[in-house]
């Protein structure tokens, strides 16, 4: 499973937990999963991850995370240049090719929108401490906690996501 990918434990004991994500369930040891609320909150927002987008993104940054959050009704009759496709996960993917942009719809609504082509972020180019954020082993891909959203920074894809708090 990638980094930072939500899921849904379903069931669990001492020794192992039972996760779902929309098309998948696994068994997963206790320790490998961290959850989202038990992160702490910093004022930190999308604006301050503009500079770090592709130039393909960034003219429209505000623009495209304007429809965070939105019906994807509501999408679709804004841009015409979307083209949906699945992802290994079973979620409908709103891909905007022009911008190297993707909205994630999980019931009905973008409450994911994920930038490809990122410049490479680390906490501390983001005047984070690395106590503040998750980082897997290799120090590559790592997760911070806005007020208002979750950024899931991943340095060897070149993505950066941000979805909504819920």
């Amino acid at each position: 499973m990638p980094f930072g990918l939500e899921v849904q434990a379903v069931a669990e004991n001492k020794q192992t937990v039972q996760i779902k994500t929309a098309s998948e369930t696994y068994f997963v040891k206790p320790d490998a999963l961290q959850n989202a609320e038990d992160l702490k909150s910093l004022s930190i927002g999308p604006g301050q991850f503009n500079s770090y987008v592709s130039p393909a993104s960034a003219g429209s940054y505000e623009y495209l995370l304007s429809f965070l959050g939105k019906e994807e009704s509501v999408l679709k009759q804004r841009m015409q240049t979307l083209s949906s496709v699945k992802n290994d996960q079973g979620d409908t993917i709103e891909r905007l090719t022009t911008e190297k942009t993707d909205y994630v719809i999980q019931n009905g609504h973008a409450n994911t929108i994920v930038f490809r082509g990122i410049m490479p972020i680390s906490p501390s180019t983001l005047g984070l401490t690395e106590q503040n954020v998750w980082m897997n082993e290799k120090r590559t891909k790592f997760a911070v906690k806005g007020e208002n959203n979750l950024f899931v920074i991943d340095n060897e894809q070149h993505t950066l996501t941000i979805s909504v708090i819920k």
